[in-house]
């Protein structure tokens, strides 16, 4: 395709000698193929990125997609709650109103009960004055009895005294009727005393009888009252503590519906509260269900709008790959003709198109151009990419991830010449990462879980990640609901950031690099973290002149040069094959 470049034989008469015109032909057209070769490498990087954010945009908008759709399926899930909430908030507030009746009631009741324990409390006091009143009147009659009782004893004695009086005037008579009988005649008016006297004498014991009888009865009838006024004082005072008992149950009474009347105003006020909160509530639900809804119909909207996008991107997706496709198709024909002193060197797409050209790209020209070599820049499409074109003798050398020099040095023989070194280490470590809200917390946490790899010749983005996830006693091929091969460990990161994939696999470099660029990796936690994995080996197909690749080897090693470079590589030592015997071995065990 590129024969127009070459000279085409119409000499004249007046053309410079053939040898001289042939040789600034060939100067020209090494020049225009220097250009184009130029062109196509820029070209090259610029498809790359431009692939690669065609490829962010697509998976970017299938995102959206779902969490538009996730918004969507919210919204009518939170429109059926908005409707089940407002329905037990009427219902909460038809009970508060059911609620409010019944204290009403209550309320109602205790005022009653209350003017009823007023109204009785009253009498009852009353009662237990007239208690205490009678109490006293008992007590006074007791001792009136008393009293009654002495002057009973001193009846007696009277009587007593009386009826001994009585004895002697029957004496008395007696005598005087002998006297008189003595006397005859002249003692017949004195007998008739004497016999009158006799007759009192009787009279006044019957008299004293009858008196003695009273006395008696009266001293019983003060004995029985005495004791029926002591009785009753008892009783009263059992009373009198019954009906004191009584006065202060009420009065506790009183005071506890008191007490439950003024809470109960208080429950009615809350209640009453908790009714117009209930309002305010339903009110608001309703408003929040019309937003809810008028956000549905706009996700909705939104939703076929980011669809009608989505193909859009899709197809200028398909456009990027295409011309990415075509471009290196194009870089491989220029490779072709490449001049004496180009190197070409491919890169596996390890990161970014734009990271790979400000990044490695400024080192790799500056070794080369210390060896007066010129470098030429190619990213492959994928891992596999590397090793064959190598094979086909389109490219010098490639800078391989550890697993993919594994697998292109068994597609075709390779030198290794040097692996770069970061931060220092030639080593790095891989990573499964997830979000920390995922609950997913160890490697038994996996199972069921989607899951994003990097590529199937990536060590710590695939070879490790299955190695580790086995020996958790776990089968990497059949526990995931869903695997994907992301195609960079920046996808990887992204995805698992923004939900895309559950878990995913990557190493700690392209970890740090997302942290150190201002990405929020606060939500990211790492639950397995492998041994350390041997570096990236720059290498070179074996059929290159071997004074060459040892010249190649020494300018790598002895690199220091990074000024005006803003790079992660701070510098390069002496790579060796069997240095990756223990991938191999990670390999062979899977």
């Amino acid at each position: 395709m590129f024969k127009k470049f070459l000279p085409k034989s119409n000499r004249t008469a007046a053309d410079p000698p053939a040898s001289e015109k042939n040789s600034r032909l060939a100067g020209e057209r090494q020049q225009i193929l220097s250009e184009i070769s130029d062109m196509m490498e820029t070209l090259g990087f610029d498809t790359e990125h431009l692939l690669w954010i065609a490829k962010q945009n697509k998976e970017a908008f299938s995102t959206l997609v779902n969490h538009n759709q996730m918004i969507a399926n919210s919204s009518a899930e939170n429109l059926e709650q908005a409707a089940f909430v407002e329905e037990k908030i009427q219902q909460a507030n038809s009970n508060s109103e059911t609620m409010n009746e019944h204290i009403r009631l209550v309320e109602e009741k205790a005022d009653t009960v209350l003017n009823h324990i007023t109204g009785k409390n009253d009498t009852i006091k009353e009662t237990y004055h007239m208690l205490h009143d009678l109490t006293e009147t008992l007590r006074i009659t007791q001792e009136t009895n008393l009293k009654l009782l002495e002057s009973s004893q001193s009846i007696h004695k009277i009587v007593e005294y009386i009826k001994n009086i009585s004895e002697e005037t029957t004496l008395l008579s007696l005598n005087a009727s002998i006297t008189a009988a003595h006397a005859g005649e002249a003692g017949k008016a004195f007998a008739i005393v004497a016999g009158e006297v006799g007759k009192l004498s009787d009279e006044t014991d019957s008299f004293i009888n009858e008196i003695e009888d009273i006395v008696k009865e009266l001293e019983e009838n003060i004995h029985s009252s005495h004791a029926s006024a002591k009785h009753s004082e008892e009783s009263i005072e059992k009373l009198s503590g019954f009906v004191e008992s009584t006065v202060n149950i009420l009065t506790g009474t009183y005071e506890s519906l008191t007490d439950i009347k003024k809470n109960m105003g208080n429950l009615t006020a809350l209640s009453q509260t908790n009714v117009d909160v209930s309002s305010d509530a339903t009110e608001a639900l309703g408003l929040l269900a019309s937003t809810i809804s008028t956000s549905a119909s706009q996700t909705e909207d939104s939703i076929e709008m980011i669809a009608q996008h989505q193909k859009k991107t899709d197809t200028l997706f398909s456009c990027c790959d295409s011309i990415s496709s075509m471009c290196e198709k194009l870089q491989y024909s220029m490779c072709a003709v490449r001049g004496e002193n180009d190197i070409v060197i491919g890169i596996n797409p390890f990161t970014s198109p734009s990271d790979i050209k400000n990044m490695y790209q400024p080192v790799l020209a500056r070794i080369f151009d210390s060896l007066g070599l010129k470098v030429k820049i190619i990213i492959v499409k994928d891992y596999n990419a590397l090793g064959e074109q190598i094979q086909r003798g389109n490219m010098d050398g490639g800078w391989f991830s550890p697993f993919a020099y594994i697998t292109a040095a068994e597609m075709t023989p390779l030198i290794p010449v040097a692996t770069p070194l970061i931060n220092g280490r030639d080593y790095y470590n891989g990573y499964i990462i997830t979000r920390k809200d995922s609950g997913i917390e160890t490697l038994k946490d996996l199972p069921g879980r989607t899951f994003a790899y990097v590529d199937k010749n990536s060590a710590s983005g695939y070879l490790y990640a299955k190695h580790s996830i086995k020996e958790a006693g776990l089968d990497p091929e059949s526990i995931f609901l869903n695997v994907t091969f992301a195609g960079s460990h920046d996808q990887v990161i992204q995805g698992v950031l923004n939900g895309e994939f559950e878990a995913g696999a990557t190493y700690n470099e392209a970890y740090d690099k997302a942290r150190n660029a201002g990405t929020d990796m606060s939500d990211i936690q790492i639950i397995s973290t492998t041994g350390n994995i041997q570096k990236d080996a720059i290498a070179f197909s074996r059929n290159m002149d071997p004074e060459r690749v040892r010249q190649i080897q020494n300018a790598f090693v002895n690199f220091k040069d990074f000024s005006g470079i803003t790079t992660p590589v701070t510098g390069f030592v002496e790579a060796k094959d069997s240095n990756y015997d223990l991938i191999r071995q990670v390999q062979n065990a899977g």
